[in-house]
């Protein structure tokens, strides 16, 4: 078996965190259970930062914060960007490191031949909507898991980081996984909203 992480963005001999009109290239990490012993990586290329801060010039983030593996070398992943002054910018990537180069050879990624692994949105989760129509506040979506079955669809459960901060938010949000045709596969699945769910931090 098989245990993956990631980098939430570049080491810093890898290049430049993301940012505004940057991306930044992470690394997929893999690990033998049974033995501890490091394996293969692959390049996931975190997208730019989504907004532009305000005040002008305020903090910026976009990064890679989890995966879920879905099947061989075929994950969804969450991209998180957050511009001060702005909404969390949330979105949901089918990644498949099937054909990406093995990089775990290569002390940087700078000036380096590489083929990163391929990902295609899947969600961007400010489409969501409340049940009256409004928009979904979403705060720092940071980790995703498999949920349990609802209707005899397979769920997946999202939850906020609210790092320790008065003015953020624990969040779970569920979604329910909609297989496309047998020759996509689960990891190509569409997602639709099954419940939406936010406890507030006392």
């Amino acid at each position: 078996k098989t245990l993956y992480t990631a980098t939430e963005n570049a080491l810093t001999q890898d290049g430049p965190t993301a940012g505004l009109g940057h991306g930044s290239p992470s690394r997929i990490l893999s690990f033998d259970i049974a033995t501890g012993a490091a394996g293969a990586e692959y390049v996931y290329q975190v997208g730019p930062v989504v907004d532009t801060p305000d005040p002008a010039g305020g903090f910026v983030t976009n990064g890679l914060t989890d995966l879920l593996a879905v099947g061989d070398r075929q994950f969804i992943g969450i991209e998180r960007s957050f511009s001060l002054g702005k909404d969390y910018e949330i979105r949901l990537y089918a990644i498949d490191a099937r054909n990406a180069t093995d990089v775990s050879g290569l002390d940087s990624l700078e000036g380096a031949s590489f083929t990163a692994v391929t990902k295609t949105l899947l969600l961007n989760l400010g489409d969501l909507k409340n049940d009256d129509g409004s928009a979904l506040v979403l705060d720092n979506i940071e980790g995703i898991t498999l949920g349990p079955v609802v209707d005899g669809r397979q769920t997946i459960v999202l939850v906020a980081d609210n790092n320790f901060a008065g003015n953020q938010f624990t969040q779970f949000v569920a979604l329910s996984l909609v297989p496309e045709p047998a020759t996509a596969g689960l990891w190509a699945a569409g997602l639709a909203g099954v419940f939406i769910t936010a406890r507030r931090k006392r």
